[in-house]
């Protein structure tokens, strides 16, 4: 959705919410500057109906939710084999995971370094030690540079 119709008149340029068909002026007043697709009464009445659950007919989410679960329940089964497998072949990626999803809920950035060199590196084949934190993240950084130039 965007601006329909914009116009001069007296006073500088007006633009046409699309939504209440209303010709405002073209100020950070009445438009959020960022997008002029809703003039700011049409996005608060938005933003309030989006925190009550309003935003969609209660049909369109029944299913909509329908949809899901269906998907769902059809790719159940493969997705939880494929997981199994996953895991069973990539046992060091997995439990690096695991130490990095534990320090993230700690917060310590210790732990959440050493996640980043025990992460086992395909294309170089080994765990580079390090010290430091801060030459821990450098580390990490490069090799996705350097993964990101490869690919």
């Amino acid at each position: 959705m965007s601006v329909l119709s914009v116009r001069w008149r007296d006073g500088g340029m007006e633009a046409r919410c699309p939504l209440c068909d209303d010709f405002l002026p073209t100020t950070g007043e009445y438009w959020n500057p960022k997008s002029l697709t809703r003039c700011r009464a049409c996005l608060a009445d938005h933003y309030r109906l989006l925190q009550l659950g309003y935003t969609r007919a209660e049909t369109d989410r029944y299913a909509h939710r329908l949809k899901d679960r269906m998907r769902y329940a059809m790719n159940r089964e493969e997705s939880l084999r494929r997981n199994l497998v996953y895991r069973a072949t990539h046992k060091e990626r997995s439990k690096a995971y695991n130490a990095a999803s534990y320090a993230k809920s700690k917060g310590d950035p210790t732990l959440m370094a050493q996640y980043h060199v025990d992460w086992p590196d395909e294309r170089l084949g080994r765990k580079v030690p390090m010290s430091s934190v801060e030459a821990r993240r450098r580390q990490w950084r490069e090799s996705k540079r350097r993964a990101r130039a490869a690919a």
